[in-house]
């Protein structure tokens, strides 16, 4: 006793010095609520996994906010085009300043037509802006306010919303909260302690030992969250309030009480204060200890929301150690002076409510557990109501963040609020056909889905197909020019038989060249004769031995023959331009057939390519062979089109040496005609034979001379023609070889054109079937424009990609989550068997995360309930040296949860207007029922252990004593969680609810009835057992 008389002041410095400790090293628990109180999920969630797949899409981080600035018109009208120029303007500017705010994009109605169509509400009342911001910019809440100030343009109403405002705009909704429960809390503590114990300084020690306890525990918790990642949330602050201010209460009232009672059997507050630690600190000790154990079994959840509660078991060790020092050095200083002005302190208040419960119950105890089992066990099996996971109710409407997603669901398709974004990461790049059209096709079965309004991706940038990419449609134009092609066929091949006719005019050519060929060779042998008779003729006028009659028939001789040969030359000159014209027509026809063959090998050249290109058909059969057709003739089109080309050349020989025949004629005629005037001359000088035979001589000397002349050209002239004659024999012979290539080439394209008509065909069908497959041509997939669209879904190195889904269902709500779970299996299985087999694939969005929270939170509720059962169970059994009572103990806290789950679910459907519980609700209820449920019982159990008497008779006695202290520490407990319904966030009014409605079946059913109906059954079935084995 001594000791202690000493040490109670050490105690006390050395809390004070504690307390101020924690105060100045006490974190910013809004800061702390902001930066590490946000929900984690586990690796293996398909939120953290597309947040993995986030950072490598975005290059190995992600560290932007994405926000939506949402316009509507102030009047709440549409929005005039005067207010959208200033929009425009307001915009412009902004983008000049860039880098000022760190904004890495900004989309708006004015980036494009597609995205104005997008982004502008259909009602023309509302205008969206995407922006991403730097995250170095500062919190998310002091870049909204920067841009605030930055996007305010007159006449239109502006409001920011994001995921990450709306998370923090939780936050500080929830810390409002916090500080609006601390100070409700405190003031009805002290109202109720007031009224227990008829005292001022009752209150005040109780707030003094629970604050510093509270504060204490909140800065050490701060500093572990804050240096070690300690667990952490946005409610843990929260339920330190609830729990160390209701059950450390709840502890100065058992503590308190049992002070009075010895005060009054020893006026020494030293000794009635150590007499008080020694019973009601046990009771407290071993009360706290479960529910320390019940909070630290929290720890190994794997749910980081229900870990982060683990922290209220700090608070209460913490708690026990002011309980067992600060608590006793108190009541020791102060004594009797702590209950002032109250004197009444050698008897325990007891309550006749639960004296009546528990002697009823003992009395009839199957009877009485019936009764509570009806009541109790319908309410806790009917309760399969879905619960809400639309965090968005947690925020205050008082938020432009939820006032903001509130307008565009009025305005917008549902899902506009909060697109759901599936990420596809494969090994290989994806900005190929074969790639690209694997993720079209898994774009349209995502698109096809119920729940699901729009898909946009990397194959449909604006969330609508581009016709001119599909095969169905390239099909339908493949067919059109296929069609083309095969009329082209038929015009070619005309060209080609017409080009093979035209060159059957070699064979009139060497018609036309046959008489040519028969004049000269008469031509020359008729010179021949006339240069022998012309030698004769001369040679007897020299000699003069020739009578007047032979002179005259001579050259009546060389008469005929020069006549003939001038008859000769006349039709060589007739018949050499009739072969020239012959020749340049042949020259015309070589040209003709040589653009035929051109113009043929072009369009099959075009006919190969065009069927080459198009992804859809290059398997057909039809088509093959029409390609394989097409490539073989353009080999022997260009076979012929150079033997065509030689043909051509030596025809322009054969004009040239035609036109040189047609001078050397000339030349010749006009030698003829000379001796013909010769001859004649000499003709009419014969009469005068003597006088002229001198003349005569010399004159028939002169017609010999020119008569040789005349054979000498004509022989060149036969060269000539021999020459001509060869070249045309030649010329025949080539074209025989050509009409045979180009009859060939004919046969070619009318194959050709029996199979085009066979591919028309299956091509008309196939774009009639509605089977269309995405294809990009080269030339587009290389092109600027289908470039940018690749940039704006896929990662710079383009394996990984982004597709961005618009739901039909609110993305906030539950019906929502299985549209979620729908894409992801589509996603899944679209890639099954493909090029893309094995990627990664994950869906981020709200609709998604909810779909996580749900299947985390409900396996982790139950294997973390069945560890925190376990550690309780241990506990009770410890302490109260039984199996049957700790089981009856858990069994009755169940047993209140459940009736309390479903009642408050039906009061909150009634005041709240939502017949759907938070997600979180159930958790957070459950384990404050238990956990401080426990308590009461281990308050009964404690008592029950000191009364005296049969057992029974321990429990009435022990029920009415502790019922007093229960039903005040319920209502404090109670009046602390109803400090929470005022703090605006939904979920804690909900569990303050539930928790409130379990309390009072705590206090008034379960414990005055149930456990004592429960012990009196067993003890009284313990001793039929032993009496029958006696």
């Amino acid at each position: 006793m001594k000791w202690f008389k000493k040490i109670r002041y050490l105690y006390l410095a050395i809390w004070a010095i504690i307390a101020v400790v924690a105060v100045l090293f006490l974190p910013n628990m809004s800061d702390l609520a902001q930066t590490k109180g946000q929900i984690s999920l586990p690796a293996s969630s398909q939120t953290s996994k597309s947040a993995d797949l986030s950072n490598i899409y975005n290059g190995g981080s992600d560290q932007t906010y994405d926000l939506t600035a949402v316009y509507t018109s102030s009047d709440g009208k549409k929005i005039s085009k005067a207010e959208k120029k200033d929009l425009k303007d307001t915009l412009k500017n902004l983008e000049l300043r860039e880098e000022q705010y760190g904004i890495t994009n900004l989309t708006s109605f004015a980036t494009s037509k597609s995205v104005a169509n997008r982004l502008n509400s259909k009602d023309g009342m509302t205008t969206l802006v995407q922006i991403s911001v730097d995250k170095s910019q500062g919190n998310v809440k002091e870049v909204a306010n920067s841009l605030t100030d930055a996007l305010s343009t007159d006449g239109l109403k502006l409001r920011l919303t994001g995921e990450d405002l709306i998370t923090y705009d939780f936050a500080s909704t929830t810390q409002t909260g916090v500080k609006r429960t601390e100070i409700i809390a405190i003031i009805f503590i002290l109202v109720v302690l007031i009224l227990v114990f008829r005292s001022p300084i009752v209150p005040i020690a109780s707030l003094l030992t629970v604050g510093i306890s509270y504060l204490v525990s909140l800065s050490v918790v701060g500093n572990l969250v804050q240096s070690f990642n300690f667990p952490f949330s946005t409610f843990t602050q929260v339920f330190l309030v609830v729990v160390l201010f209701g059950i450390g209460t709840d502890y100065n009232i058992l503590m308190y009480s049992r002070f009075r009672e010895q005060l009054g059997i020893d006026d020494d507050p030293v000794t009635a204060a150590l007499a008080a630690r020694k019973t009601a600190g046990r009771t407290i000790f071993y009360s706290g200890t479960a529910v320390l154990i019940g909070f630290a079994a929290l720890g190994l959840a794997n749910f980081q929301l229900y870990k982060a509660t683990s922290a209220v078991a700090l608070g209460v060790l913490v708690m026990l150690f002011v309980m067992s020092t600060l608590n006793p050095a108190i009541m020791s200083l102060l004594g009797k002076t702590l209950f002032w002005p109250s004197k009444k302190f050698n008897e325990p208040e007891t309550s006749k409510l639960w004296t009546k419960f528990s002697s009823f119950a003992v009395g009839k105890p199957i009877l009485t557990i019936l009764a509570v089992l009806l009541v109790t066990v319908p309410l806790a099996v009917t309760n399969n109501k879905p619960l809400n996971f639309n965090d968005l109710w947690e925020v205050s409407d008082v938020y432009d963040s939820k006032s903001a997603v509130q307008t565009i669901e009025d305005h917008y398709p549902a899902g506009y609020a909060s697109p759901a974004t599936v990420y596809i990461h494969s090994k290989k790049a994806m900005n190929n056909n074969e790639a690209l059209a694997i993720i079209d096709n898994l774009t349209g079965q995502i698109n096809n889905l119920n729940g699901v309004a729009s898909v946009a991706g990397p194959t449909r940038p604006t969330a609508e197909k581009i016709t001119s990419l599909y095969t169905a449609s390239q099909s339908a134009t493949l067919s059109d020019k296929l069609d083309d092609a095969k009329t082209g066929t038929k015009t070619i091949s005309k060209s080609l038989t017409d080009a093979s006719s035209q060159l059957n005019s070699t064979d009139q050519l060497a018609s036309a060249a046959a008489p040519l060929t028969s004049s000269t060779n008469d031509l020359a042998n008729g010179a021949s004769e006339l240069q022998g008779a012309l030698s004769t003729l001369t040679s007897g006028m020299q000699s003069g031995q020739s009578s007047a009659a032979e002179l005259s028939s001579n050259l009546s001789n060389a008469v005929a023959v020069v006549n003939g040969l001038a008859t000769t030359i006349d039709t060589l000159n007739a018949s050499v331009p009739t072969l020239t014209a012959n020749l340049r027509q042949t020259a015309d026809t070589l040209g003709a057939a040589q653009s035929a063959l051109a113009t043929a090998n072009q369009g099959f050249t075009s006919i190969r390519d065009t069927l080459n290109g198009d992804a859809s058909v290059n398997q057909n059969g039809n088509v093959q062979s029409a390609i394989q057709t097409a490539g073989s003739n353009i080999d022997s089109l260009t076979a012929s089109s150079q033997s065509l080309a030689n043909a051509s050349a030596m025809n322009n020989d054969m004009v040239t040496s035609a036109e040189s025949m047609s001078s050397s004629l000339s030349q010749i005629a006009d030698s003829v005609h000379q001796l013909q005037a010769a001859l004649t001359q000499m003709q009419a000088g014969a009469g005068t034979l003597s006088s002229s035979l001198d003349s005569g001589s010399s004159a028939a000397g002169e017609v010999s001379t020119k008569s040789g002349a005349l054979t000498s050209g004509l022989s060149s002239l036969q060269s000539g023609q021999q020459q001509l004659s060869q070249g045309i024999s030649d010329l025949q012979s080539q074209s025989k070889e050509l009409q045979s290539g180009l009859s060939e080439g004919s046969d070619g394209l009318n194959k050709i054109g029996k199979g085009l008509g066979t591919a028309t065909t299956y091509l008309s069908d196939l774009s009639n079937t509605g089977t269309s497959v995405f294809y990009v041509p080269a030339d587009v997939l290389k092109g600027k424009t289908f470039k940018s669209a690749l940039t704006s879904y896929m990662s710079a190195d383009h394996k990984t990609l982004q597709l961005q889904v618009i739901m039909d269902e609110n993305p906030f709500s539950r019906s929502a989550m299985p549209v979620s779970k729908n894409i992801q299996k589509v996603a899944t299985n679209a890639l099954r068997g493909t090029k893309l087999a094995g990627s990664e694939v994950a869906i981020a969005g709200t609709a998604a995360r909810n779909d996580d929270l749900k299947k985390i939170s409900e396996a982790d509720f139950i294997r973390t309930a069945a560890i925190m059962l376990a550690g309780i169970l241990l506990v009770l059994i410890i302490i109260t040296r039984s199996l049957i009572k700790p089981i009856l103990i858990v069994l009755g806290l169940l047993l209140s949860y459940g009736a309390a789950l479903h009642l408050g679910q039906l009061l909150i459907a009634q005041v709240m207007d939502t017949n759907e519980l938070s997600w979180n609700v159930p958790f957070f209820s459950f384990i404050m029922l238990v956990a401080l449920g426990v308590d009461y019982s281990i308050f009964l159990m404690m008592r029950y252990r000191e009364a005296e008497g049969n057992a029974s008779t321990r429990m009435v006695t022990a029920a009415g004593v502790i019922g007093a202290v229960v039903l005040s520490a319920v209502l404090i407990l109670a009046g602390t969680f109803a400090a929470l319904i005022p703090s605006g966030v939904l979920s804690l009014i909900e569990v303050a609810t539930v928790v409130i409605i379990g309390l009072a079946f705590l206090s008034l059913i379960v414990m005055p009835l149930f456990l004592p109906a429960g012990v009196a059954l067993a003890n009284k079935l313990l001793v039929k057992a032993v009496e029958n084995e006696s």
